[in-house]
């Protein structure tokens, strides 16, 4: 009695070990962390879609033919599984990491303990790709603009995935390219091009009197010729020279049909404008302000909030009546200026309150 129990164990043993190896195409291994533990399934058979039939042990897969490195029949290296015919290390294998067909993409590059991982840190959020640098928003991130390692070149920035020129306000005059940090016109590496100068291939060029570049940039004289006022002539150079945008004729200097223009006026487009004035050529021929600002003094200005020009151009707030503009109306911690008399001061909050602003009150003289 107690022989044929000891050989029904035996049986038992032996044909459990023989279905648990064979069967299991992970091996019999226990699932890593994030598995289910639900065998990945074979490869379908041979449909046909490949361009020709497919040697012994391989499979169609994708139109292509495959080796298959694991079957039923054939079992993985312990520690691995079988995924779709190939063996696969589950805790560590970016494509099949904790599963089977569960790949980390763009999110994580690498897989650690069955866990998509950026570098040393969590996979990426949503929206969001694994570059060198870490998680970035490929979007907008003017160093992994679209993809990772699309660097946006100087004074670009990054929109929707594309390298782009930033707009400047008001806008950059020919040849400059507006920051896209800063936001301020530049031409090459240096600041924007004087009123009487023009940006030529990232340099500030004087076209009022270079030859090479007279009037506007590459426009090149003959050798008989000289620059004056941005004009090439072989005539009588005018003494005292030209203004910019004038040309001299017959020793005289003339700005389109007209006359040349007078003491603080510019010559544009054969037109005469005070530069220092003109929200169409605000410092220089062609530099526009925009809708809210006005042209003082050579400079756009905002003056719905300028202490130095509140409601117009030159009209100054007094720094002891005010201490603000706001609407272009000169105001004191945001309500009426103390005027006539007064002097706009600051009351610190009372307690509980032990700390932040404080409110604006006129103080008798």
């Amino acid at each position: 009695m107690r022989q044929s129990l000891v050989a029904a164990s035996l049986a038992f043993l032996i044909l459990g070990c023989a279905s648990g190896t064979g069967g299991r195409p992970d091996g019999g291994n226990p699932p890593p962390m994030g598995d289910t533990g639900v065998d990945a399934p074979m490869p379908p058979p041979d449909s046909g879609t490949c361009p020709m039939t497919c040697a012994p042990g391989e499979q169609c897969i994708g139109g292509e033919c495959v080796r298959l490195e694991c079957d039923p029949d054939t079992a993985c290296p312990i520690g691995q599984s079988c995924c779709d015919g190939r063996c696969a290390s589950l805790p560590v294998d970016p494509m099949n990491c904790g599963a089977c067909g569960r790949a980390c993409g763009a999110r994580g590059f690498q897989c650690l303990s069955g866990q998509c991982r950026c570098g040393e840190a969590p996979a990426c959020d949503e929206g969001t790709t694994c570059c060198e640098a870490g998680c970035v928003d490929t979007q907008t991130d003017a160093g992994n603009c679209g993809v990772c390692g699309r660097v946006c070149p100087g004074g670009q920035a990054c929109v929707g995935g594309t390298c782009v020129i930033p707009p400047c306000e008001p806008a950059c005059a020919e040849g400059e390219t507006c920051d896209a940090t800063t936001l301020a016109c530049r031409c090459g590496g240096s600041a924007a091009c004087g009123p009487s100068q023009a940006c030529c291939a990232g340099t500030c060029i004087d076209v009022a009197a270079d030859r090479n570049n007279c009037g506007t940039c590459g426009n090149a004289c003959a050798a008989t010729e000289t620059c004056a006022s941005g004009g090439c002539t072989d005539d009588v150079p005018c003494d005292p020279a030209c203004g910019l945008g004038e040309s001299c004729v017959g020793g005289g200097c003339r700005c389109g049909a007209g006359p040349a223009c007078g003491e603080g006026r510019r010559c544009c487009s054969g037109e005469c404008v005070d530069i220092s004035s003109n929200v169409g050529h605000c410092g220089a021929c062609g530099r526009t302000c925009s809708g809210s600002q006005a042209c003082c003094s050579g400079l756009c200005v905002d003056t719905t909030s300028s202490f130095d020009h509140c409601g117009s151009c030159g009209r100054r707030c007094d720094s002891g009546t005010a201490d603000g503009c706001s609407g272009g109306v000169c105001t004191c911690r945001g309500a009426a200026e103390c005027f006539p008399a007064g002097t706009c001061s600051c009351i610190p909050p009372l307690p509980p309150i032990t700390s932040g602003g404080c409110t604006g009150i006129c103080l008798a003289l």
